[in-house]
This record gives C-alpha cells, sequence and structure tokens, in this order.
C-alpha cells in the first residue's frame, strides 16, 4: 500500500444538529478539562459508558494494540475518541479514524485533543462520500492465492510510528 494519510486531506462539510450538538458538549468538557472546572471523573465515566458502545470498543482496542507493541508513546484522549466513534455508522470508519488519530500524534508529536482533531478538519469532517473514498483509497491489491486483509489499515506495518 502506497503512504495512506487517514482521512487527513479529506474534503469536509459543515456538521449537521446532531453532530454540531456532540463535538459542542464534549468540546465544553475538554475546556472544562483545562479549566479545571470539570472534574477527571466526569470523563472517566464518560470512557466507562462508552465501553459498552461497539464503535467505541474498536477505536479504542485498535488505538491499545497499536500503543501496546508498536508506538507506546501514542496519546489519544477519550473524548476525540468518543467523538469519532459517535460520528461513524461503521467498523471500518472507526478504524480509518484510529489509523487517523495516530497520524495526528505522529504529525504533531503532542497528545490528540477535540482542539488538535479539528485543527486538522478546519472546513468540517469528511462526509460519508469522502469516507467511502477513503476506504476505498486504503485496499491492498492482492494476487490471487496470496493471503492476508485486503485492508491496508488492518496491517499496523503501514502506521506511522513517532519518532
Amino acid at each position: 500500500m502506497n503512504k495512506w494519510n487517514g482521512l487527513l486531506g479529506c474534503k469536509g462539510e459543515s456538521m449537521n444538529d446532531e453532530t454540531s450538538r456532540i463535538f459542542l458538549n464534549l468540546t465544553m468538557t475538554e475546556m472544562g478539562l483545562e479549566s479545571g472546572k470539570v472534574k477527571p471523573e466526569v470523563v472517566t465515566e464518560m470512557d466507562e459508558k462508552l465501553n459498552g458502545y461497539p464503535l467505541y470498543q474498536i477505536l479504542k482496542k485498535r488505538l491499545e494494540v497499536f500503543k501496546e507493541h508498536f508506538s507506546p508513546t501514542l496519546d489519544v484522549g477519550i473524548l476525540p475518541m468518543a467523538f469519532c466513534a459517535t460520528i461513524s455508522d461503521r467498523p471500518g470508519n472507526v478504524v480509518m479514524w484510529a489509523y487517523t488519530l495516530n497520524e495526528i500524534f505522529v504529525k504533531t508529536g503532542k497528545p490528540v485533543t477535540l482542539a488538535a482533531l479539528t485543527q486538522e478538519f478546519p472546513w468540517g469532517f469528511p462526509t460519508e462520500a469522502e469516507m467511502q473514498k477513503c476506504w476505498d483509497a486504503q485496499k491492498v491489491k492482492r494476487e490471487p492465492g496470496q493471503m492476508g486483509s485486503d485492508n491496508g489499515v488492518d496491517n499496523f506495518e503501514t502506521w506511522s510510528v513517532p519518532k
């Protein structure tokens, strides 16, 4: 697979009302954490509740496995994971978000927050059509009989590792 940059560079669009509400609530929580007005336990409780949501589980587990085996310094916050999982409607999308959150960490060398996520998507988040284009772009062309996943995002060797 050629170097694929995840969802970075995808065309975005303005958020719909539901996505805006989710984003605003999570952003206010992040700002409250930074100012000390929100206790960290609030985010811990959110993480515990989201652990019952399959797409959040997939995203979180993908990042945990990558961190454990390849990138011990990877630091992605619960709030950006929550946002990416809640705006996704299928496992492939959250896996692309996991890859993208890692790419943001590698690019910036800083913990991935909602603020960092928005800096990478200043014109909005990818549309469903853009998500499909990205999904198609990460596909691996295999020779007949060759074993392995057809998805580049399933192969951690294609993920960037922080220096």
